[in-house]
């Protein structure tokens, strides 16, 4: 029987490290390692777990000669050369179901503190004032929301938002199901006819060649009704600068990010923007998502060596 070992290179929820023993999977943990020293060391490992902070590039990728799976312990493949992965016959599985209601209740917080500048009034109260009549806000109810990307994560924030007696509108490249066409949901054909008729515009769509600066300041000016953009995806999707000049020019009323075109952000003119609500990528982080996902990555490695174990 041939030895499998494994390495995980980014900080993990303990649930996955006490999973892996209690189930006999060999693997060292190294969330510190350097791009370069595991380009030196992974042609010792069968399978590697991954986070965000790790990039499986072709420069690291050419030496994992006995490499067979990679995991990434979340939803976003953005940072594995899928192409050369494939072509050298190693797997890719990513753990998308774990993290999809953590998400999407974030994204309808993020939708309803946006609305109401719950952060903003938060901000001006800590620092002594009381400007009541400054935030008066929006009621969701009677809103129309496009949701842009009706995968899992896009379907569950549907769910969500059904019982505010809001319109809406879901645009993806696969057709809409239809049990959410029979709940309401209305598809549309183009993105352009989602910005146009939108109250509130939320992201859920992967990172790709074509969907990297798919939002952009020409989209954005067929807005018909100002709207708020939520974006809980992959902040590469939304054009930074034109993000911004659309804020500041009114053509949309505000943004909600999780995600950034640049993580950490550090871009002084959204950060001291009054009509953004903020978060550090916090869409994945809840204690459910983290044990959820733990139980993901032991199914897919109990699969794949299952021989081996």
């Amino acid at each position: 029987m041939k030895t499998v070992i494994g390495i995980v290179t980014d900080p993990v929820h303990p649930k996955l490290l006490t999973l892996l023993e209690e189930k006999g999977f060999k693997f060292d943990y190294l969330p510190d390692i350097s791009k370069e020293e595991l380009a030196r060391v992974i042609s010792n490992y069968n399978y590697i777990i991954i986070r965000g902070r790790t990039r499986l590039d072709r420069e690291v990728l050419v030496n994992a000669s006995n490499l067979s799976v990679i995991i990434r312990y979340g939803v976003g493949l953005d940072n594995i050369d899928l192409d050369y992965a494939k072509e050298k016959g190693i797997k890719v599985y990513n753990t998308p179901s774990a993290f999809t209601e953590a998400v999407a209740e974030l994204t309808l917080g993020l939708i309803i503190g946006l609305l109401r500048n719950i952060g903003e009034a938060h901000r001006s109260l800590v620092n002594g004032k009381w400007e009541k009549k400054r935030f008066q806000g929006f009621e969701l109810a009677g809103k129309t929301v496009a949701i842009l990307g009706f995968g899992r994560i896009g379907r569950r924030v549907a769910d969500l938002l059904m019982p505010f007696d809001v319109t809406i509108l879901a645009y993806d490249i696969i057709p809409i199901p239809d049990s959410y066409i029979e709940k309401g949901v209305k598809p549309v054909e183009s993105i352009e006819e989602a910005i146009e008729e939108a109250d509130i515009i939320t992201i859920h769509m992967p990172l790709t060649k074509e969907t990297k600066d798919l939002i952009n300041y020409e989209l954005l000016k067929k807005a018909k009704k100002k709207p708020f953009i939520v974006n809980t995806a992959r902040g590469k999707i939304v054009n930074h600068d034109d993000l911004i000049r659309a804020l500041s020019e009114g053509l949309i009323r505000g943004a909600a990010l999780d995600v950034f075109y640049e993580e950490p952000v550090k871009d002084e003119r959204l950060l001291k923007m009054e009509n953004v609500l903020l978060t550090p990528h916090i869409g994945a982080q809840t204690l459910e998502a983290r044990e959820k996902a733990a139980y993901e990555v032991i199914k897919i490695l109990k699969r794949e060596f299952r021989e081996n174990i």
